[in-house]
Formats: structure tokens, sequence, C-alpha cells
């Protein structure tokens, strides 16, 4: 969460991204969990323990992590 706040409040960035393994649902579960929406995936572009697995690209806008919704999940206020 530092990271993206550095990210947006101080670096000027408007979007971050995240990419993952369909098989990596602690990853995926996190992402989730920190705002970031699920915007793509790429079948079977990873060759992985003898099979191919599908990676997934996760992204967050400036915008939505600013309004808010980061701070609601976390009970975290900019201004406490």
């Amino acid at each position: 969460m530092l990271a993206l706040e550095y990210a947006f409040c101080n670096m000027g960035l408007i979007r971050a991204e995240a990419y993952t393994q369909d098989l990596n649902i602690s990853a995926r579960k996190l992402l989730e969990k920190l705002g970031f929406t699920l915007e793509g995936r790429q079948r079977k572009a990873r060759y992985w323990g003898g099979k191919y697995h599908d990676r997934l690209m996760y992204a967050i806008l400036a915008e939505d992590y600013l309004n808010g919704s980061i701070q609601k999940i976390f009970g975290y206020s900019k201004n406490s």
C-alpha cells in the first residue's frame, strides 16, 4: 500500500499494473483486496510444472486509489 501511495502521490503515476499466474491464488486475493481490477488474461502464456498456465493482468488507477477505496478496506485515513 505504501508503494502505491508513493507511486500515485509522489511520482505522479496514474496507473499501476501487476501480473500473476492463474494458479497463484494468494497473489490474486491480495491484489483484489488492494483494489486492483482484473483487466486481462493471456491464455497459456507461461509454461511451468509441465503445463501451460494463464497469465493474469491486474491494474489500479490513481483515481481509484485516491478516492478512498483502499483506505476503506484497511480502515486507514490519510487525515489520521
